[in-house]
């Protein structure tokens, strides 16, 4: 398997930070706040747990991030996600926004780093685009590597969901979601019925 490279189980025994700023240094170059540490110390056990199907409850798996504009939120649910596709290996990851527009512009964000982060594909090669063609064809190569939909050549895939259009085609293949992040839901000028009828897609559609 990719994780018993040498090189992955010791970049991950060395803990989050070590890992964040070895594949992702464009994006973590200064100091970790409190808050930032304190998400990640919640987020990376359960990796671990993802990867030998450890029961997890309810309050284990629900984080709430309220954070203010310019701190990172969106970098780090990005990153979530990424680490999904490293760490587990597998996994179906829906990034939902208050719009399609919004929530393909975070997936967007999430391919450019998987494209740009040298160290990251070369440690992870299952995190690469998937190679097409008559004789290779990674396990990505059927679903693609849009804006729509990234599915990496290892199987892990992520997909935007706008509250402002019909929510569909929660499955992959016989693969269930695996990871819900919420960013950027609401807007300033919502109005209360705007911001109700989100909440209900929210809880009956996702």
């Amino acid at each position: 398997a990719e994780r018993a490279a040498p090189q992955n189980v010791t970049l991950e025994k060395a803990g989050w930070e070590k890992w964040l700023k070895t594949l992702g240094p464009h994006s973590f170059s200064g100091e970790f706040s409190d808050f930032h540490r304190d998400i990640w110390e919640w987020y990376w056990p359960l990796t671990e747990k993802q990867r030998s199907s450890e029961p997890m409850d309810l309050e284990d798996l629900t984080y709430l991030a309220i954070w203010g504009r310019g701190l990172g939120k969106s970098t780090n649910a990005e990153w979530m996600a990424i680490a999904e596709g490293c760490l587990v290996g597998k996994g179906f990851v829906l990034y939902v926004s208050g719009t399609a527009e919004q929530a393909e512009a975070h997936v967007e964000a999430i391919r450019e780093r998987i494209e740009t982060e040298g160290a990251l594909s070369a440690t992870y090669k299952g995190m690469q685009k998937p190679e097409m063609g008559e004789h290779k064809k990674g396990k990505g190569a059927a679903y693609g590597w849009r804006q729509d939909y990234l599915m990496t050549s290892n199987g892990w895939a992520v997909r935007p969901v706008g509250l402002d259009k019909a929510i569909r085609g929660w499955k992959r293949g016989d693969t269930r979601v695996s990871l819900i992040i919420l960013d950027d839901i609401d807007d300033d000028d919502d109005s209360p019925e705007v911001i109700l009828k989100k909440e209900r897609r929210i809880a009956k559609k996702i």
